[in-house]
């Protein structure tokens, strides 16, 4: 059976970009960092990022 799919936090999605933006690492390494896999952190990023441009 699949495993239920995980609902990030506010709090965790600006944590993500912060460190994306702070930190100088590859969205790889923070994803590791935080265990998610790359493509929801890029994903991740991307959103808040969009959100915050508007």
């Amino acid at each position: 059976m699949a495993e239920p799919k995980k609902q990030f936090t506010p709090e965790f999605r600006a944590e993500a970009v912060r460190l994306t933006q702070t930190s100088g690492r590859s969205h790889r390494e923070i994803a590791a960092d935080l265990g998610v896999g790359r493509s929801t952190c890029s994903a991740t990023i991307r959103m808040v990022t969009a959100r915050q441009s508007r």
